[in-house]
Protein backbone atom coordinates (compact mmCIF):
# COMPACT_ATOMS: atom_id res chain seq x y z
CA UNK A 1 0.00 0.00 0.00
CA UNK A 2 1.23 3.60 -0.78
CA UNK A 3 3.35 4.71 2.65
CA UNK A 4 1.57 8.61 1.71
CA UNK A 5 -2.09 7.39 1.80
CA UNK A 6 -2.01 4.63 4.11
CA UNK A 7 -2.45 7.01 7.34
CA UNK A 8 -4.81 9.07 5.96
CA UNK A 9 -7.08 5.86 4.62
CA UNK A 10 -6.46 4.71 8.11
CA UNK A 11 -7.11 7.55 9.95
CA UNK A 12 -10.59 7.61 8.16
CA UNK A 13 -11.21 4.42 8.97
CA UNK A 14 -10.35 5.14 12.14
CA UNK A 15 -12.53 8.24 12.53
CA UNK A 16 -15.49 6.03 11.12
CA UNK A 17 -14.79 3.48 13.72
CA UNK A 18 -15.49 5.85 16.48
CA UNK A 19 -18.72 7.65 15.78
CA UNK A 20 -20.13 4.16 14.34
CA UNK A 21 -22.39 4.53 17.71
CA UNK A 22 -24.01 7.92 16.60
CA UNK A 23 -24.51 6.33 12.96
CA UNK A 24 -26.46 4.02 13.98
CA UNK A 25 -28.44 4.74 17.27
CA UNK A 26 -31.34 7.70 16.47
CA UNK A 27 -31.55 8.63 20.23
CA UNK A 28 -28.19 7.81 22.12
CA UNK A 29 -29.21 6.97 25.62
CA UNK A 30 -26.35 9.56 27.24
CA UNK A 31 -27.98 11.74 30.19
CA UNK A 32 -28.31 15.31 29.05
CA UNK A 33 -27.91 14.52 25.30
CA UNK A 34 -32.47 14.55 24.61
CA UNK A 35 -32.20 18.08 26.89
CA UNK A 36 -29.53 19.42 24.92
CA UNK A 37 -31.29 18.42 21.32
CA UNK A 38 -34.75 20.20 22.72
CA UNK A 39 -32.40 23.00 23.38
CA UNK A 40 -31.12 22.82 19.78
CA UNK A 41 -34.89 22.79 17.99
CA UNK A 42 -35.72 25.73 20.01
CA UNK A 43 -32.48 27.69 18.97
CA UNK A 44 -33.36 26.85 15.50
CA UNK A 45 -36.87 27.87 14.99
CA UNK A 46 -38.88 25.95 17.67
CA UNK A 47 -39.34 28.48 20.24
CA UNK A 48 -40.96 30.40 17.87
CA UNK A 49 -43.60 28.20 17.03
CA UNK A 50 -46.77 28.45 19.01
CA UNK A 51 -47.52 26.81 21.56
CA UNK A 52 -43.78 26.30 22.37
CA UNK A 53 -42.96 30.27 22.31
CA UNK A 54 -45.69 30.53 25.47
CA UNK A 55 -43.27 29.04 27.18
CA UNK A 56 -39.22 29.54 26.02
CA UNK A 57 -37.42 32.34 24.17
CA UNK A 58 -34.31 32.21 22.90
CA UNK A 59 -31.90 35.06 23.87
CA UNK A 60 -28.26 34.91 23.30
CA UNK A 61 -27.68 38.25 25.93
CA UNK A 62 -27.90 36.29 28.94
CA UNK A 63 -24.82 34.01 27.82
CA UNK A 64 -21.55 34.31 28.81
CA UNK A 65 -19.62 31.29 28.26
CA UNK A 66 -20.23 27.40 27.81
CA UNK A 67 -22.34 28.56 23.77
CA UNK A 68 -19.83 26.49 21.34
CA UNK A 69 -22.05 23.49 20.38
CA UNK A 70 -25.40 26.28 20.60
CA UNK A 71 -23.56 27.92 18.14
CA UNK A 72 -22.84 24.96 16.24
CA UNK A 73 -26.37 23.87 16.64
CA UNK A 74 -28.05 27.00 15.50
CA UNK A 75 -25.61 26.72 12.21
CA UNK A 76 -26.16 23.60 11.71
CA UNK A 77 -30.28 23.81 12.19
CA UNK A 78 -30.30 26.02 9.15
CA UNK A 79 -29.70 22.45 7.61
CA UNK A 80 -30.41 19.64 9.30
CA UNK A 81 -33.19 18.60 11.47
CA UNK A 82 -32.66 19.33 15.46
CA UNK A 83 -31.93 15.34 15.72
CA UNK A 84 -29.05 15.20 13.28
CA UNK A 85 -28.06 18.14 14.61
CA UNK A 86 -26.99 16.51 17.95
CA UNK A 87 -25.88 13.94 16.24
CA UNK A 88 -23.03 15.81 14.42
CA UNK A 89 -22.41 17.41 17.64
CA UNK A 90 -22.12 14.49 19.47
CA UNK A 91 -19.80 12.62 17.11
CA UNK A 92 -17.56 15.73 17.21
CA UNK A 93 -17.69 15.89 20.76
CA UNK A 94 -16.09 12.03 20.60
CA UNK A 95 -13.87 12.56 18.24
CA UNK A 96 -11.93 15.93 18.39
CA UNK A 97 -10.08 15.25 21.65
CA UNK A 98 -9.20 12.03 20.13
CA UNK A 99 -8.00 13.40 17.40
CA UNK A 100 -6.21 16.61 19.15
CA UNK A 101 -4.47 14.18 21.10
CA UNK A 102 -3.16 12.92 17.76
CA UNK A 103 -2.32 15.80 16.71
CA UNK A 104 -0.09 17.14 19.65
CA UNK A 105 1.23 13.79 19.92
CA UNK A 106 2.61 13.65 16.44
CA UNK A 107 3.96 16.94 17.22
CA UNK A 108 5.76 15.56 20.27
CA UNK A 109 7.38 12.53 18.92
CA UNK A 110 7.60 12.92 15.42
CA UNK A 111 5.51 10.02 13.91
CA UNK A 112 1.80 8.37 13.55
CA UNK A 113 1.79 4.42 14.55
CA UNK A 114 -0.47 2.41 16.44
CA UNK A 115 -0.57 4.32 19.64
CA UNK A 116 -2.29 7.22 17.90
CA UNK A 117 -4.87 4.58 16.89
CA UNK A 118 -5.38 3.31 20.42
CA UNK A 119 -5.56 6.63 21.53
CA UNK A 120 -9.26 6.61 20.50
CA UNK A 121 -10.16 4.59 23.05
CA UNK A 122 -10.31 7.64 25.47
CA UNK A 123 -12.60 8.87 22.30
CA UNK A 124 -15.77 7.96 24.33
CA UNK A 125 -15.53 9.09 28.44
CA UNK A 126 -17.43 8.22 30.88
CA UNK A 127 -17.93 11.99 30.81
CA UNK A 128 -19.19 12.13 27.02
CA UNK A 129 -21.65 9.05 28.23
CA UNK A 130 -23.04 11.47 30.46
CA UNK A 131 -24.01 13.53 27.28
CA UNK A 132 -21.86 16.38 28.69
CA UNK A 133 -20.67 17.36 25.35
CA UNK A 134 -19.95 20.78 25.82
CA UNK A 135 -17.38 19.69 27.93
CA UNK A 136 -15.60 17.35 25.75
CA UNK A 137 -15.56 19.91 22.76
CA UNK A 138 -13.82 22.32 25.42
CA UNK A 139 -11.34 19.57 25.73
CA UNK A 140 -10.72 18.62 22.19
CA UNK A 141 -10.36 22.28 21.37
CA UNK A 142 -7.65 22.61 24.10
CA UNK A 143 -5.62 20.13 23.07
CA UNK A 144 -6.31 21.85 19.19
CA UNK A 145 -4.82 25.00 19.89
CA UNK A 146 -1.96 23.48 22.21
CA UNK A 147 -1.05 21.86 18.90
CA UNK A 148 -0.85 24.83 17.00
CA UNK A 149 1.08 26.39 19.83
CA UNK A 150 3.92 24.03 18.85
CA UNK A 151 3.64 24.55 15.39
CA UNK A 152 3.85 28.23 15.90
CA UNK A 153 6.88 28.17 18.49
CA UNK A 154 8.87 30.03 16.53
CA UNK A 155 6.57 33.45 16.47
CA UNK A 156 6.97 36.48 17.81
CA UNK A 157 6.32 36.87 21.86
CA UNK A 158 4.14 39.63 20.49
CA UNK A 159 2.33 37.19 18.00
CA UNK A 160 1.82 34.34 20.74
CA UNK A 161 0.21 36.35 23.25
CA UNK A 162 -2.13 37.58 21.19
CA UNK A 163 -2.94 34.72 19.21
CA UNK A 164 -3.19 32.75 22.38
CA UNK A 165 -5.58 35.11 23.92
CA UNK A 166 -7.82 34.88 21.21
CA UNK A 167 -7.79 31.16 21.63
CA UNK A 168 -7.81 30.93 25.29
CA UNK A 169 -11.20 33.54 24.39
CA UNK A 170 -12.30 30.61 21.94
CA UNK A 171 -11.75 27.86 24.71
CA UNK A 172 -13.53 29.67 27.62
CA UNK A 173 -17.05 30.02 25.38
CA UNK A 174 -17.05 26.42 24.38
CA UNK A 175 -16.62 25.55 27.90
CA UNK A 176 -14.62 27.06 31.14
CA UNK A 177 -13.41 23.12 31.85
CA UNK A 178 -11.26 23.70 28.10
CA UNK A 179 -9.76 26.90 29.51
CA UNK A 180 -8.45 25.37 32.59
CA UNK A 181 -7.29 22.03 30.80
CA UNK A 182 -5.55 24.29 27.81
CA UNK A 183 -3.92 26.48 31.19
CA UNK A 184 -2.79 23.17 32.36
CA UNK A 185 -1.48 21.69 28.94
CA UNK A 186 0.41 25.10 28.55
CA UNK A 187 2.43 24.49 31.92
CA UNK A 188 3.32 21.07 30.69
CA UNK A 189 4.55 22.56 27.34
CA UNK A 190 6.69 25.45 29.25
CA UNK A 191 8.44 22.91 32.14
CA UNK A 192 9.44 21.59 28.93
CA UNK A 193 9.92 17.50 27.49
CA UNK A 194 12.93 17.26 30.59
CA UNK A 195 12.23 17.53 34.60
CA UNK A 196 15.98 19.12 34.72
CA UNK A 197 13.71 22.51 35.09
CA UNK A 198 12.60 21.35 37.89
CA UNK A 199 15.19 19.40 39.78
CA UNK A 200 18.59 22.26 38.98
CA UNK A 201 18.03 25.57 40.88
CA UNK A 202 19.31 27.35 37.97
CA UNK A 203 16.86 26.87 35.56
CA UNK A 204 14.16 27.87 38.14
CA UNK A 205 14.09 31.82 36.88
CA UNK A 206 14.14 30.40 33.19
CA UNK A 207 11.10 28.00 34.15
CA UNK A 208 9.47 31.07 36.14
CA UNK A 209 10.18 33.16 33.59
CA UNK A 210 8.39 31.10 30.93
CA UNK A 211 5.49 30.24 32.96
CA UNK A 212 4.81 33.66 33.37
CA UNK A 213 4.46 34.70 30.16
CA UNK A 214 2.59 31.66 29.23
CA UNK A 215 0.09 32.98 31.79
CA UNK A 216 -0.36 36.34 30.12
CA UNK A 217 -2.71 35.19 27.57
CA UNK A 218 -4.84 33.95 30.24
CA UNK A 219 -5.02 37.18 32.27
CA UNK A 220 -5.86 39.36 28.93
CA UNK A 221 -8.60 36.35 28.14
CA UNK A 222 -9.73 36.32 31.82
CA UNK A 223 -9.93 40.09 31.85
CA UNK A 224 -12.26 39.94 28.62
CA UNK A 225 -14.26 37.53 30.07
CA UNK A 226 -14.66 39.13 33.20
CA UNK A 227 -15.61 42.55 31.63
CA UNK A 228 -18.69 40.33 29.89
CA UNK A 229 -19.76 38.92 33.12
CA UNK A 230 -20.39 42.49 34.41
CA UNK A 231 -21.70 43.75 31.25
CA UNK A 232 -24.46 41.05 31.71
CA UNK A 233 -25.47 41.48 35.65
CA UNK A 234 -25.72 45.16 34.68
CA UNK A 235 -28.40 44.00 32.21
CA UNK A 236 -30.15 41.22 33.81
CA UNK A 237 -30.96 39.22 37.02
CA UNK A 238 -27.58 38.28 38.80
CA UNK A 239 -29.08 35.61 40.52
CA UNK A 240 -26.99 33.14 38.26
CA UNK A 241 -23.91 34.65 38.82
CA UNK A 242 -24.04 34.33 43.18
CA UNK A 243 -20.99 32.52 44.24
CA UNK A 244 -21.16 28.57 43.64
CA UNK A 245 -21.34 26.46 46.50
CA UNK A 246 -18.83 23.78 46.89
CA UNK A 247 -19.66 20.45 47.05
CA UNK A 248 -17.88 17.59 49.04
CA UNK A 249 -19.56 13.81 49.42
CA UNK A 250 -17.58 12.72 51.85
CA UNK A 251 -15.45 14.47 54.45
CA UNK A 252 -13.74 11.28 55.61
CA UNK A 253 -10.12 11.94 53.86
CA UNK A 254 -8.43 8.77 54.32
CA UNK A 255 -11.44 6.78 52.58
CA UNK A 256 -12.09 9.13 49.87
CA UNK A 257 -8.52 8.75 48.55
CA UNK A 258 -8.52 5.00 49.08
CA UNK A 259 -12.01 5.07 46.66
CA UNK A 260 -11.28 7.83 44.38
CA UNK A 261 -7.38 6.16 43.70
CA UNK A 262 -9.46 3.58 41.96
CA UNK A 263 -11.99 5.33 40.46
CA UNK A 264 -10.02 8.12 39.27
CA UNK A 265 -7.83 5.69 37.48
CA UNK A 266 -10.35 3.59 35.60
CA UNK A 267 -13.41 6.23 35.93
CA UNK A 268 -13.02 7.98 32.57
CA UNK A 269 -13.03 4.66 30.68
CA UNK A 270 -16.24 3.82 32.82
CA UNK A 271 -19.22 2.80 30.48
CA UNK A 272 -22.04 0.53 31.49
CA UNK A 273 -19.97 -2.74 32.40
CA UNK A 274 -17.02 -2.84 35.01
CA UNK A 275 -15.49 -5.73 33.54
CA UNK A 276 -15.83 -4.50 30.34
CA UNK A 277 -14.20 -1.37 31.08
CA UNK A 278 -11.33 -2.82 32.91
CA UNK A 279 -10.47 -4.91 30.03
CA UNK A 280 -10.12 -1.70 27.40
CA UNK A 281 -8.59 -0.15 30.09
CA UNK A 282 -5.83 -2.65 29.96
CA UNK A 283 -5.96 -2.43 26.39
CA UNK A 284 -4.63 1.12 26.39
CA UNK A 285 -1.84 0.58 29.18
CA UNK A 286 -0.29 -2.30 28.82
CA UNK A 287 2.00 -1.04 25.69
CA UNK A 288 2.61 1.65 27.99
CA UNK A 289 3.96 -1.24 30.30
CA UNK A 290 5.46 -3.24 27.66
CA UNK A 291 7.41 -0.17 26.22
CA UNK A 292 8.62 0.41 30.33
CA UNK A 293 10.09 -2.69 30.61
CA UNK A 294 12.07 -2.50 26.79
CA UNK A 295 13.12 0.66 27.93
CA UNK A 296 11.97 1.93 25.00
CA UNK A 297 8.96 4.44 26.79
CA UNK A 298 9.26 8.16 25.70
CA UNK A 299 8.12 10.71 27.87
CA UNK A 300 7.33 14.36 27.81
CA UNK A 301 7.96 15.38 31.27
CA UNK A 302 6.39 18.11 31.45
CA UNK A 303 2.85 16.84 29.97
CA UNK A 304 3.48 14.17 32.36
CA UNK A 305 3.36 15.89 35.43
CA UNK A 306 0.58 18.65 34.76
CA UNK A 307 -1.53 14.97 33.63
CA UNK A 308 -0.05 14.48 37.11
CA UNK A 309 -1.13 17.41 38.93
CA UNK A 310 -4.87 16.43 37.43
CA UNK A 311 -4.82 13.26 38.72
CA UNK A 312 -4.02 14.50 42.71
CA UNK A 313 -6.52 17.07 41.98
CA UNK A 314 -9.11 14.86 41.16
CA UNK A 315 -8.91 13.00 44.28
CA UNK A 316 -9.44 16.21 46.89
CA UNK A 317 -11.52 18.92 44.52
CA UNK A 318 -15.25 18.86 45.15
CA UNK A 319 -17.79 17.10 43.52
CA UNK A 320 -20.01 19.96 42.65
CA UNK A 321 -19.11 24.09 42.27
CA UNK A 322 -22.46 25.58 41.63
CA UNK A 323 -24.89 24.03 38.81
CA UNK A 324 -21.68 22.36 37.80
CA UNK A 325 -21.63 18.94 39.31
CA UNK A 326 -19.26 16.02 38.47
CA UNK A 327 -16.27 17.99 39.00
CA UNK A 328 -13.51 15.15 40.22
CA UNK A 329 -15.08 13.23 37.23
CA UNK A 330 -14.05 15.88 34.98
CA UNK A 331 -10.88 16.06 36.37
CA UNK A 332 -10.20 12.29 35.90
CA UNK A 333 -10.96 12.51 32.35
CA UNK A 334 -8.51 15.55 31.75
CA UNK A 335 -5.58 13.45 33.51
CA UNK A 336 -6.58 9.91 31.55
CA UNK A 337 -6.76 12.25 28.38
CA UNK A 338 -3.25 13.98 29.13
CA UNK A 339 -1.60 10.79 30.06
CA UNK A 340 -1.02 8.91 26.88
CA UNK A 341 -0.41 12.26 25.30
CA UNK A 342 2.66 12.39 27.08
CA UNK A 343 3.85 9.52 26.48
CA UNK A 344 4.78 7.50 23.51
CA UNK A 345 5.28 3.53 23.86
CA UNK A 346 8.15 2.28 21.27
CA UNK A 347 7.50 -1.48 21.25
CA UNK A 348 10.44 -3.50 20.21
CA UNK A 349 9.25 -6.41 18.28
CA UNK A 350 12.43 -6.69 16.42
CA UNK A 351 13.29 -10.22 17.92
CA UNK A 352 9.54 -12.01 17.46
CA UNK A 353 8.41 -13.62 14.13
CA UNK A 354 6.56 -10.23 13.61
CA UNK A 355 9.41 -8.32 12.88
CA UNK A 356 9.03 -7.63 9.41
CA UNK A 357 5.54 -6.85 9.46
CA UNK A 358 5.48 -5.43 13.12
CA UNK A 359 4.11 -1.76 12.22
CA UNK A 360 0.77 -3.09 10.57
CA UNK A 361 0.33 -6.15 13.01
CA UNK A 362 0.41 -3.45 16.12
CA UNK A 363 -2.05 -1.05 13.68
CA UNK A 364 -4.32 -4.02 13.50
CA UNK A 365 -4.33 -4.89 16.88
CA UNK A 366 -5.33 -1.35 17.90
CA UNK A 367 -8.06 -1.02 15.29
CA UNK A 368 -9.45 -4.54 16.81
CA UNK A 369 -9.04 -2.59 20.27
CA UNK A 370 -11.09 0.60 19.12
CA UNK A 371 -13.45 -1.44 16.99
CA UNK A 372 -14.37 -3.59 19.40
CA UNK A 373 -15.05 -0.87 21.93
CA UNK A 374 -17.22 0.87 19.24
CA UNK A 375 -19.30 -1.90 18.91
CA UNK A 376 -19.80 -2.90 22.36
CA UNK A 377 -21.16 1.07 22.86
CA UNK A 378 -23.33 -0.01 19.85
CA UNK A 379 -24.75 -3.27 21.36
CA UNK A 380 -25.67 -0.90 24.57
CA UNK A 381 -27.45 2.00 22.92
CA UNK A 382 -29.43 -0.48 20.70
CA UNK A 383 -30.86 -2.23 23.44
CA UNK A 384 -32.26 0.81 24.82
CA UNK A 385 -34.22 2.23 21.69
CA UNK A 386 -37.31 0.28 22.86
CA UNK A 387 -37.06 2.12 26.15
CA UNK A 388 -37.07 5.56 23.44
CA UNK A 389 -39.57 3.58 21.48
CA UNK A 390 -42.00 3.44 24.63
CA UNK A 391 -41.64 6.50 25.18
CA UNK A 392 -42.37 7.94 22.39
CA UNK A 393 -45.72 5.83 22.15
CA UNK A 394 -46.54 7.60 26.02
CA UNK A 395 -46.00 10.96 24.40
CA UNK A 396 -48.25 10.95 21.13
CA UNK A 397 -51.17 10.93 23.31
CA UNK A 398 -50.10 14.26 24.97
CA UNK A 399 -52.14 16.99 24.10
CA UNK A 400 -49.86 20.16 22.07
CA UNK A 401 -49.24 23.45 24.81
CA UNK A 402 -49.92 20.59 27.74
CA UNK A 403 -47.89 20.78 30.81
CA UNK A 404 -45.84 17.70 32.08
CA UNK A 405 -43.96 16.67 35.41
CA UNK A 406 -41.61 14.21 34.73
CA UNK A 407 -40.66 11.67 36.94
CA UNK A 408 -39.30 7.97 37.33
CA UNK A 409 -40.32 4.91 39.25
CA UNK A 410 -39.97 3.60 42.50
CA UNK A 411 -37.47 0.76 42.25
CA UNK A 412 -36.85 -1.27 45.24
CA UNK A 413 -34.08 -3.88 44.10
CA UNK A 414 -31.23 -1.98 42.44
CA UNK A 415 -29.52 -5.27 41.25
CA UNK A 416 -30.54 -6.29 38.25
CA UNK A 417 -30.53 -2.87 36.04
CA UNK A 418 -31.20 -3.12 32.49
CA UNK A 419 -27.88 -2.87 30.70
CA UNK A 420 -27.55 1.36 29.20
CA UNK A 421 -30.04 2.47 31.78
CA UNK A 422 -26.86 3.87 34.37
CA UNK A 423 -23.85 4.53 32.95
CA UNK A 424 -20.85 4.28 35.83
CA UNK A 425 -23.39 1.73 37.88
CA UNK A 426 -24.58 5.23 39.00
CA UNK A 427 -25.71 7.51 36.63
CA UNK A 428 -29.33 7.39 35.10
CA UNK A 429 -29.25 7.96 31.51
CA UNK A 430 -32.87 8.38 31.27
CA UNK A 431 -33.75 11.25 33.61
CA UNK A 432 -33.71 13.88 30.55
CA UNK A 433 -35.93 11.69 27.96
CA UNK A 434 -38.55 13.49 29.23
CA UNK A 435 -37.64 16.97 27.69
CA UNK A 436 -38.51 15.46 24.56
CA UNK A 437 -42.30 16.31 24.69
CA UNK A 438 -40.99 19.77 24.45
CA UNK A 439 -40.09 18.90 20.63
CA UNK A 440 -42.12 16.19 20.22
CA UNK A 441 -45.55 17.22 21.11
CA UNK A 442 -45.20 21.09 21.53
CA UNK A 443 -45.37 20.69 25.75
CA UNK A 444 -44.31 22.13 28.47
CA UNK A 445 -42.00 20.28 30.44
CA UNK A 446 -39.77 22.17 33.31
CA UNK A 447 -36.65 21.04 33.54
CA UNK A 448 -35.23 21.79 29.95
CA UNK A 449 -31.69 23.45 30.22
CA UNK A 450 -32.01 27.35 30.50
CA UNK A 451 -29.39 28.70 32.97
CA UNK A 452 -28.20 32.11 32.76
CA UNK A 453 -24.82 32.11 31.52
CA UNK A 454 -24.79 29.48 30.17
CA UNK A 455 -27.65 28.52 27.85
CA UNK A 456 -29.38 31.02 25.43
CA UNK A 457 -32.44 29.97 26.26
CA UNK A 458 -35.22 31.78 28.88
CA UNK A 459 -38.28 30.78 30.24
CA UNK A 460 -41.04 32.83 29.97
CA UNK A 461 -43.39 34.22 32.61
CA UNK A 462 -45.12 32.47 34.66
CA UNK A 463 -43.17 29.10 33.88
CA UNK A 464 -40.11 30.30 35.19
CA UNK A 465 -40.73 31.08 38.59
CA UNK A 466 -40.99 27.13 38.88
CA UNK A 467 -38.16 25.86 36.42
CA UNK A 468 -35.77 23.52 37.17
CA UNK A 469 -32.86 25.54 34.75
CA UNK A 470 -30.25 23.74 35.25
CA UNK A 471 -32.39 20.33 34.60
CA UNK A 472 -32.90 18.87 38.45
CA UNK A 473 -33.37 15.59 39.44
CA UNK A 474 -36.39 13.48 38.93
CA UNK A 475 -38.39 12.59 41.56
CA UNK A 476 -39.83 9.23 42.17
CA UNK A 477 -44.19 8.34 42.31
CA UNK A 478 -43.39 7.01 45.63
CA UNK A 479 -41.93 10.81 46.33
CA UNK A 480 -45.46 12.11 44.69
CA UNK A 481 -47.78 9.63 46.50
CA UNK A 482 -46.39 11.39 50.16
CA UNK A 483 -46.29 14.68 48.61
CA UNK A 484 -42.52 14.75 49.49
CA UNK A 485 -40.96 17.92 47.99
CA UNK A 486 -37.36 17.53 49.11
CA UNK A 487 -36.93 15.46 46.62
CA UNK A 488 -37.84 16.70 43.42
CA UNK A 489 -37.86 20.33 42.35
CA UNK A 490 -40.95 19.85 40.24
CA UNK A 491 -43.14 18.50 43.43
CA UNK A 492 -43.91 21.05 45.40
CA UNK A 493 -48.05 20.48 47.11
CA UNK A 494 -49.56 22.62 43.92
CA UNK A 495 -48.26 20.03 41.30
CA UNK A 496 -52.07 19.57 40.64
CA UNK A 497 -52.45 22.54 39.29
CA UNK A 498 -49.43 23.48 37.48
CA UNK A 499 -49.57 20.72 35.74
CA UNK A 500 -51.80 18.53 32.94
CA UNK A 501 -50.28 15.29 32.95
CA UNK A 502 -47.66 13.25 34.43
CA UNK A 503 -44.83 11.02 32.60
CA UNK A 504 -43.31 8.65 34.58
CA UNK A 505 -40.34 7.00 32.91
CA UNK A 506 -38.24 3.81 33.87
CA UNK A 507 -42.11 2.65 34.79
CA UNK A 508 -41.23 -1.28 33.97
CA UNK A 509 -39.42 -1.76 37.12
CA UNK A 510 -42.21 -0.49 39.37
CA UNK A 511 -44.64 -3.07 39.46
CA UNK A 512 -46.64 -1.72 42.40
CA UNK A 513 -46.79 1.94 41.81
CA UNK A 514 -49.28 1.62 39.15
CA UNK A 515 -51.51 3.89 40.77
CA UNK A 516 -49.89 7.33 41.97
CA UNK A 517 -52.07 8.98 43.89
CA UNK A 518 -55.79 10.82 43.70
CA UNK A 519 -56.87 12.56 41.10
CA UNK A 520 -54.44 11.34 38.31
CA UNK A 521 -55.79 8.76 35.71
CA UNK A 522 -53.81 5.85 33.33
CA UNK A 523 -53.60 7.26 29.83
CA UNK A 524 -51.79 4.53 28.53
CA UNK A 525 -48.92 1.96 30.18
CA UNK A 526 -46.11 1.33 27.70
CA UNK A 527 -43.96 -0.63 30.05
CA UNK A 528 -40.86 1.77 30.48
CA UNK A 529 -43.06 4.76 30.30
CA UNK A 530 -46.26 5.87 31.68
CA UNK A 531 -48.55 8.60 31.10
CA UNK A 532 -51.22 9.38 33.50
CA UNK A 533 -53.92 12.70 33.28
CA UNK A 534 -54.38 15.63 36.21
CA UNK A 535 -58.06 15.87 37.26
CA UNK A 536 -58.85 18.95 38.69
CA UNK A 537 -60.19 18.66 41.10
CA UNK A 538 -59.94 15.01 41.94
CA UNK A 539 -61.89 12.42 40.02
CA UNK A 540 -62.08 9.03 40.67
CA UNK A 541 -60.64 6.80 37.28
CA UNK A 542 -62.84 4.05 36.35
Amino acid sequence: MNAFRFPRVLGLGVLLIVVLPVLVTAMPPLLDYPNHVVRFWLLSGGATHPPVSRFFEVDWGQTATNIGMDVMATVLGVVFPAEITGRIILATAAVLPAAGAVLVSRRLFGRLSYWHILLCLTAWTMVLLTGFMSFQLGLGAALIVLWLDIANAGQTRLKTVTRQSCQVLIVVLIHPFGALFYAVLTAGIAIGDRAAALIDRRQWAGLARRLCWAGVPFIIAGAAIGLRVALFRHDTEPAGFTFPQLVWEDPDWAHMNVDHIFWAFIGPLRSYSLPVDIVFLILLWLPVALAYFQKALRLHSGLAIAGLVLFLLSLVCPQGIGSTSMVDVRLWTMAQLLMPVALYPGIDLSRTPLKAHAAAVLCALALVAVGARSIWLTYVWQQRQADVASLYRAMDLIPSGARVLPLKGSVDNEDELPIGRYVGGMTPTFNHLPTLAVMRRGAYVPSVFAQAGKQPLRVREPYDDTHEVSGGLLGTVEDMKNEDTSVDAFLDRNWRTRFDYVLVVDGDRDMKNRTIGDGTCLVTDQGFARLYRIETPAAVCL
